[in-house]
């Protein structure tokens, strides 16, 4: 079927009416043009007809009401009619009886991705957009979400965007009449409507849940059947032609070009001949030769609508059978990965660019990133990018994120002098993005290993499902019902370290590989278990207490507790590398103070370590204790005991507006991850960054949008790092390779410590 039949009752380029369309369209077109050139003084013959919308008008007025008149209540179904001049656009409204409005200019509105709208509605402002999404018919109505959809099996964790409007019912009528399960991927163009949340009965939708409402006053279809995730080999893509028709897709092949033909074939065509594919549209990111004449052939990578028919129609001799519609366009030797940008940021000023990098969304800003930044490299500045963000199909959590691999094409700025971009005017770089799409796991490094991430799910009742997930999505659940835990260290002959419910509070015990579990503790209150180095001995919070238990004999062998006279609770505590000593950190959060002891297991004692600072972590032979805080900010520094003062060494200052909320420093390098949050606002954002500790203490952001970051843990090797993350209501935990790629992301568990298993 052509492509102007399929997309005819939605978005219909005048210029090639079709016989199934009723004549009286083309009469009002033809009425409208006339108008037209009468307000112009000008020629009807130089007005192009542009586009064309069904819409149902809902009174008299076709959308244009005058001061003083009164207009009939009732639906009269139209169109919207675009007619071009030059490089300018007007909009007519028209009724199916003949009826036509002058509306004045039209403009494009600004186009806003839907993932903010989903994830941080008050992040956005009111008014008239465009937003490109799966649009789906449910019982609460058309919903707009920001990835491909199946709509047999929506979101439950997601709350979409509601559209209604004008021209929600014509597309139902002509769209998805009879269709069971009604979706497309299209661009909705409307009034957007924001609702605070907190409000009772505030939202709509059929439980009032949806904070946000865009009223549509056009919807084009941009593919019937979504977008494809990732990208495809050429041969891919013709081996299954029929499965990808009417799909947005990103495919690489062997683009052969010239001055009437432009096709597609497959890089390496094996032992079968695929057909080539006629490639149209948006080609202007492909280079050029010297003196204009036609491209040569080259390896390419087009992102676009992809159209297939059984016997071939397209191409000026209508011998493809198969058309590639581009929306962005590039050679694969012209890929850049984000540092080589910044590198040539002059030369490339005001250029249409593709580069791979790591893209964080969120926080009223979306930034790129290199992938990874060896530690001995500086800090590369973040690039702010906007515009089509609508080929990043999340998988897991939308919105702010843990960085998403990401391969951006379009228009490159550099700031000028005193200038900036985005809110503040803080980014001195800018990608105006045309297409996204993230990247696929084999165009990454490889990763080392195959780690997998433990965490307690959460249950309705409180308590957490043990499960193991792995970077595939699978899930493996190894026990039920917990309060915490602490895997045991690799070679034990135990699992793990568990706390359950009890009639009089919580046990803790010890599961082996095999026979009955060892009973630890029975308490009111016990959390955070941990092992040793060495992996004999258990610790946990017991009632307050930091309580150290031989695991094979189940005897209590050393406590420590907060000093007598002392105020406030501990709130984590650490292992030194040789098992000999724990720091306790003990926090009084009313009186705004901090200090951390020592419990050594040889002498059995409590003492001092710190009187006003706390610890993230002993080092070997050193402590990493957070210095001030005050009007200068603070330090993390690295020194001997008791109070840092001799040896002192500072890893990297924190600023007065930030403030150090986690550290774990890399097992084998001098760097460090870090947790910072802001020092004035403590729901504010906290950001994990990899920071060099042997230098000049030069940071690359790795993880940003959560509320609260805990128990950071690197893997022995240093090559990923396990974190909880409190974002989007709930905690997540996460496991990021040491460059800040999300090797996995588990939502909705408890705010235990997460474990890493190494395979």
């Amino acid at each position: 079927m052509p492509a102007i039949a399929i997309l005819l009752t939605l978005m219909l380029p005048i210029g090639q009416i079709q016989p199934t369309q009723p004549t009286d369209d083309v009469d009002v077109v033809e009425a409208a043009r006339q108008d037209l050139a009468e307000r112009l003084g000008i020629d009807g013959e130089v007005i192009e007809p542009h586009a064309l919308w069904p819409v149902a008008w809902p009174d008299t007025s076709l959308g244009v009401r005058e001061p003083g008149m009164m207009y009939a209540q009732v639906i009269v179904p139209g169109q919207i009619i675009l007619l071009r001049v030059g490089d300018e656009v007007f909009e007519y409204h028209a009724s199916d009886e003949g009826q036509v409005v002058y509306a004045g200019p039209y403009t494009v509105p600004p186009e806003v991705p839907a993932s903010p709208l989903i994830d941080n509605p008050q992040e956005a402002t009111e008014g008239r957009v465009r937003v490109e999404g799966m649009l789906v018919r449910t019982d609460d109505g058309a919903l707009l979400y920001d990835e491909l959809v199946d709509p047999q099996d929506l979101p439950e964790d997601t709350l979409p965007v509601l559209v209604t409007g004008m021209a929600l019912q014509p597309f139902i009528e002509r769209r998805w009449s009879g269709m069971e399960s009604a979706s497309s991927w299209v661009m909705v163009e409307g009034e957007l409507e924001v609702r605070e949340t907190g409000e009772p009965g505030a939202g709509w939708g059929r439980r009032g849940d949806l904070r946000v409402r865009l009223k549509a006053k056009r919807i084009q279809v941009l593919a019937d059947r979504g977008r494809v995730p990732g990208s495809l080999s050429y041969a891919e893509l013709a081996r299954k032609r029929q499965e990808y028709d009417q799909m947005i897709v990103t495919v690489r092949g062997e683009l052969t070009s010239g001055f009437e033909v432009s096709a597609l074939s497959a890089l390496d065509d094996g032992e079968e001949e695929w057909p080539r594919t006629w490639v149209e549209g948006d080609l202007s990111g492909l280079p050029r030769p010297a003196g204009g004449g036609a491209r040569e052939v080259m390896k390419v990578e087009i992102s676009g609508l992809f159209e297939s028919r059984p016997r071939g129609a397209y191409g000026h001799m209508g011998e493809y059978g198969c058309r590639l519609t581009a929306d962005a366009a590039y050679a694969l030797s012209s890929i850049l990965d984000y540092p080589a940008l910044v590198d040539k940021a002059e030369q490339l000023d005001g250029e249409l660019v593709t580069v791979r990098g790591l893209l964080f969304l969120g926080d009223g800003l979306s930034d790129l990133t290199p992938l990874s930044l060896p530690t001995d490299s500086p800090e590369v500045p973040a690039c702010l990018v906007t515009g089509d963000l609508s080929g990043l199909v999340q998988e897991g959590e939308t919105g702010a994120g843990p960085g998403l691999p990401a391969q951006i094409h379009g228009r490159f700025e550099v700031a000028k002098e005193g200038e900036g971009f985005g809110r503040n005017g803080t980014r001195q770089m800018r990608i105006e993005s045309v297409f996204a799409r993230l990247l696929e796991p084999v165009e990454l490094p490889e990763i080392l290993g195959h780690a997998t991430l433990a965490v307690l799910r959460e249950r309705i009742d409180g308590l957490g499902d043990l499960i193991i997930a792995g970077p595939d999505g699978d899930a493996q659940v190894l026990a039920q019902g917990l309060a915490d835990f602490a895997l045991a260290p690799a070679g034990s002959e135990w699992l793990r370290a568990e706390v359950i419910e009890a009639d009089t509070g919580h046990l803790l015990r010890a599961v082996p590989s095999e026979g009955e579990a060892t009973v630890l503790a029975e308490a009111d209150s016990i959390r955070l278990p941990s092992w040793s180095p060495t992996g004999d001995s258990v610790a946990a919070i017991v009632d307050d207490e930091v309580v150290v238990y031989d695991v094979a004999s189940g005897r209590r062998v050393a406590t420590g507790q907060t000093l007598h006279g002392s105020s406030g609770r501990i709130a984590e505590y650490f292992w030194s590398p040789d098992g000999a000593s724990i720091a306790l950190n003990v926090v009084d959060p009313d009186a705004g103070e901090a200090s951390t002891l020592n419990l050594s297991l040889e002498t059995l004692d409590t003492t001092v370590l710190h009187p006003d600072e706390i610890v993230f972590g002993l080092l070997e032979d050193l402590q990493a204790c957070y210095m001030g805080d005050g009007d200068e900010g603070g330090a993390l520094v690295a020194g001997d005991c008791p109070t840092c003062g001799t040896r002192a060494e500072v890893l990297f200052r924190v600023s007065p507006e930030e403030r150090l909320v986690a550290y774990a420093q890399h097992p084998e390098r001098p760097a460090g991850v870090a947790g910072i949050a802001s020092a004035g606002d403590e729901e504010g954002v906290a950001r994990l960054y990899l920071i060099d500790t042997d230098d000049d203490g030069a940071r690359q952001l790795i993880y940003t949008g959560a509320k609260e970051i805990r128990h950071l843990k690197w893997t022995g090797d240093g090559k990923m790092l396990s974190f909880a993350a409190r974002r989007d209501g709930g905690w997540h935990g996460v496991l990021l390779s040491d460059g800040g790629r999300a090797i996995v992301t588990v939502p909705n568990i408890l705010p235990a410590a997460p474990s890493i298993v190494e395979e």
